[in-house]
């Protein structure tokens, strides 16, 4: 009752489960929880997409002008159209997602600097204030005059 989904032993104190040899075969790399899918990557949609949307644009088109004699070396191009144009958009994407991450550092550095030059302006602004009202005590009690205890 107290294992886990997934988990390798019971959390209320007892011992671990002895691994057996089914375990050892029954992994499945491919349904890992904790590790997304190769297809589930950044960037490998739009790289997959576009390959084969290449592929099968520069495959249709070869066959159209070589036609049916030649369709290995047709089924070849089409393929190495998808490798090219995934290969590229993927790279291309994977470049676009380094530059971003940088913008991004960039501006939270200028947002921390940004507060933490709001939190300095707001303390000066109340180190003045509160020297501003020291001062004006300090002015309302000299201007008392030492005979008048009801003042």
């Amino acid at each position: 009752m107290n294992e886990m989904p997934g988990g390798t032993f019971n959390t209320a104190g007892g011992k671990p489960r002895e691994p057996t040899w089914r375990d050892a075969f029954s992994y499945d790399m491919f349904n890992n929880p904790n590790k997304p899918s190769w297809y589930q990557t950044a960037c490998a949609r739009d790289s997959l997409l576009v390959g084969i949307a290449a592929g099968g644009g520069v495959g249709g088109l070869r066959f159209i002008v070589k036609g049916l004699g030649k369709t290995w070396v047709t089924a070849n191009w089409a393929v190495g159209a998808f490798a090219l144009a995934s290969g590229g958009v993927y790279t291309w994407c994977q470049g676009r997602r380094r530059e971003e991450a940088k913008g991004m550092a960039a501006a939270v550095v200028g947002m921390k600097m940004l507060h933490e030059k709001k939190a300095r302006e707001e303390a000066e602004k109340k180190r003045a204030d509160e020297e501003r009202r020291r001062a004006e005590e300090e002015a309302r009690i000299k201007s008392k005059r030492w005979w008048k205890v009801w003042e």
